[in-house]
This record gives C-alpha cells, structure tokens and sequence, in this order.
C-alpha cells in the first residue's frame, strides 16, 4: 500500500524472478523489522475492542523502532537506492493508521453493540441527574454507558456557570445551571419521568455553599436522594482512623513524630549530598541505565520496572523501584511458570550486580530515599519497635547490606542498622559506599567485627532502661 501510494511504478518487477528491486527490498526488510518489534512492545497483548492512549503509546513505539532499524539496515546495504526518500515516512503513516484505525474501529463497534444490548435487556432504569462538566464527570457518563446490563441513565447534567448550558457533556445535554434543578425536575415528571437521584461529580464541600445548600432543600423537598459519584460508586478515601500497617506499635508512632530528634548532626547535611551526588550518579550511569534497559526490554518485556510499596521516613508509604528480573508468574495462556524458571540467566547477572536497583536513583532526587541508609522494608516485615529506624530516609545500600545482606537474621540485620543511624558519618558512608563496591563484584559476607559492635551496642541500649525500671520501681513493703 505504501508503495502505491506514493507512485505504483514502484511495484513493477521487469527482470522478475532474476533481481529484486529496491522497493520490493524494502517491503521484506520492514515485514521483518514489524514482527519482532509487535512482540517486543506487546502491541498485541492489548483487548482489541478497548484502544486506548497506552495502546496508542504501543503503537508509535513499534513504529519508531521498525522505521530506524529498516532504513539503517537498508541505507548500509544498498543506500536506499530506487527507494524514495519520502517511502519510510508514508510507510509509518500507512502502519500506523492501519494499526491504530483497525482498533479504534472495533472500539466502536463493540461499544455500539453493549449500549443497544444494555438498552435492550433492561427498560426500567435509574434515572439521574448529574452536577458537573469536570473531567470526572465525562468519565463517569462513560463508565454508566458502558455498564451491561444498563441499571443507571444519566438524563442531563447541571453546572454552577452559564457558559455550559446547552452543550453536551460526552453526548448527554448540559440542561442548565443549578439553580434550575426544580425546573427540570418538573419537565421530565410532565413527560412522565421521574428523577431519583441527584449525583455531584464533586465532594458536597467542593460546591459553592449556597448552590449546595439550594440542591439539599430540592432533592429534600421531593424526596430525590443526593450523594457525590464517590458514594454512589464505593469510591470514598479510606477511614482515617484505620491503624496504619507502617507503624505497629504506639512507641514507633511517637518516634516518628519528631525524625530529628536524638540523630546525629549528620542527618542535616545529608540531604544536600543525597542530591549533588544522585544526579552525579545519574549523568555517569546514564549509558549502563540505557543498557540494563535494553536488557530487561530483551528478555522480560514490558514494563521494565518493577514496583513495590515500602515504608519510609515518619512512617510514610512509598514506591520503590527496580528494573524487572523476573518472568511474570503466568505464561501467555495462563499456565504457572515455575519459580526455577522465571529467573533468567540475564535476570541473575543483573541482580548479582546490582544493576537492578538503579531506578532507586530516582527515588534518593524525591527525597523517600538517600544513598546510604538503612534498606526499607514491607509494612508487614517491620521489627517490634521500628521508631529509630523510621526516623531516617532508607538507603539504597546500608551497613546492614555491606555486612550481610541476606547472610544476616532480621535481628542482626536490625541491630546493624541502629548502629548505624547512631553513629552516622560522611566517612561512615563513603567507607560503605567502597564496601558496596567490594560487595557487587565479591559476593555477600558476613562482617563478624561490625555485627559483635552492633549487638554490643544494641544490649547496651537496653540494659539501662532496665537498670532506670529497677531505681524507680516501688519498694516491696511485704518482704
């Protein structure tokens, strides 16, 4: 199509089978480039009749690699000659509105077919009135259009300004402002239809104070239930006053209030190096970011990263992230792979060396992390009493992962990182960060030294408390 598009000349073939012109050239070279680069960014894996902007990202990505790779390869073969200069461009046009148009096509199709057979199968529908024009809002006329069987009819949407009234809000007619609700109310009942509900694409106190007070005393006054979308979908924040995972205990929620308290002077400079030395890092990794990159592209596929939530400073939930080393736990036609299996040899060598925890650099330039500190754990992995731990940023290496690593028990491994956060230094750190070095390129071992000193200290700081409980416990009058 490409080609005959852009002159049918092209597609003469004189001398056949004895020679293959350029263009013809060309058409197997990018055939061969289009195939591994559909399987290599997944363009595939998406539900044909739900396009979207990420299927869309899919498909600029396969173009891009199809178009570099063939006219590289081309241009060094035969310097594109009998080929066109304009040829690639009109081919990625022709790929790309073959690729995005089939999808959007059967979108279209299938959605068409879900709305008739959702009208069809349940005539007595909710019938709702909706406050808003926001992003939100479109959405959720949407999602109610796509729901099978129907059970819900947005009728006509409100807003607050004028400048909405009689446009359309993803096909349904902005009716009027809010002021107008009992008005409209009215006219449907006239045609016989009755509003039930009144759903506000905003929180109540997001809403003027006299419009929300106006839409209370109508839905009240004709018995019309008003809610947010929120309530309505189940969408609502959590409770506030849910205990949160990060900090079991009362100890780790009144020592995480104040991080600054009892630390080192340290811990106040080393933010400002964190930084300096994050985008330092950053700049001389970029060439192996890009190379674990490919790797992981190569032999795991989309997405590279992989994420997990950890807890941090003050106890507060974040992301961290690694490059994926794993195979998903479920192959293409959703067999089980083996545990054994889903580490590939490229996968091993990028976790032996570390290189999956660059991605974290990110994380140290956000401020949930530094550099160096103690290693973030799972909510559900946090020791008895995590207060002194949670009073610093966790690190991307640690005296915990320089001593041990997984050598060490989680109490070592605990005690190791008090010892730390006591004793923290900037030649604490560099001396870490060459350990880390040694650690990647010789293997895990265990600091015998660190840990006595570490152990030490920790049932140093026990045994006052104890010895303090004994001085001030009441005397036995009974003895």
């Amino acid at each position: 199509m490409t080609l005959a598009l852009r002159d049918v000349d092209l597609l003469a073939w004189p001398n056949m089978p004895f020679d293959l012109p350029g263009p013809y050239l060309f058409v197997f070279v990018t055939i061969a480039f289009a195939i591994p680069a559909l399987l290599i960014f997944r363009a595939g894996d998406a539900i044909q009749n739900t396009f979207s902007v990420p299927d869309l990202y899919a498909i600029c990505a396969v173009i891009a690699l199809t178009i570099s790779a063939s006219a590289l390869l081309l241009f060094m073969l035969t310097r594109l000659d009998g080929i066109p200069r304009s040829t690639p461009i009109i081919y990625s046009l022709v790929l790309g509105a073959g690729l995005a148009g089939g999808r959007a096509f059967s979108r279209l199709v299938s959605h068409e077919r879900a709305r008739v057979s959702a009208k069809r199968n349940i005539t007595d529908l909710r019938k709702v009135i909706l406050v808003g024009t926001d992003q939100f809002a479109w959405l959720v006329i949407k999602l109610i259009e796509s729901q099978s069987p129907a059970t819900t009819q947005i009728m006509s949407v409100l807003d607050e300004g004028p400048s909405a009234t009689g446009r359309s809000l993803n096909g349904v007619h902005v009716a009027g402002r809010v002021g107008d609700l009992g008005r409209i109310v009215d006219e449907y009942a006239l045609h016989g239809v009755t509003i039930e509900a009144v759903w506000l694409s905003m929180e109540p106190e997001q809403l003027d104070t006299a419009s929300l007070r106006f839409i209370t005393d109508e839905c009240d006054r004709r018995g019309i239930a008003l809610k947010s979308v929120a309530q309505a979908l189940e969408l609502m924040p959590k409770a506030s006053a849910r205990r949160a995972q990060a900090l079991p205990t009362v100890v780790a929620r009144e020592a995480a209030a104040d991080p600054a308290a009892g630390l080192p002077r340290y811990f106040g400079a080393k933010r400002v190096i964190d930084i300096v030395a994050s985008v330092i890092l950053m700049v001389l990794l970029a060439p192996v970011w890009l190379l674990v990159a490919a790797l992981v592209l190569f032999d795991v596929g989309r997405p590279l990263h992989f994420w997990q939530q950890r807890v941090g400073r003050s106890g507060r939930h974040f992301f961290i992230y690694k490059f994926r080393t794993y195979h998903a736990p479920y192959d293409a036609k959703g067999h089980v792979v083996p545990g054994a299996e889903r580490l590939s040899p490229i996968g091993r060598l990028i976790r032996k060396m570390r290189l999956d925890e660059i991605p974290q650099l990110l994380n140290v330039l956000a401020g949930e992390m530094s550099l160096i500190g103690p290693r973030p754990l799972l909510p559900a992995d946090q020791p008895a009493n995590p207060g002194l731990r949670l009073a610093v940023r966790p690190g991307i290496s640690g005296w915990a992962q320089v001593n041990g690593g997984n050598l060490v028990t989680s109490e070592e491994k605990d005690a190791l990182d008090e010892y730390y956060i006591d004793n923290a230094s900037l030649g604490l750190d560099l001396k870490i960060a060459v350990m880390t070095m040694m650690f990647v390129f010789g293997g895990e071992r265990r600091g015998i030294a660190a840990l006595s000193r570490a152990m030490a200290a920790r049932r140093g700081r026990k045994a006052p408390a104890r010895g303090l409980a004994e001085q001030h416990s009441p005397p036995n009058y009974r003895r």
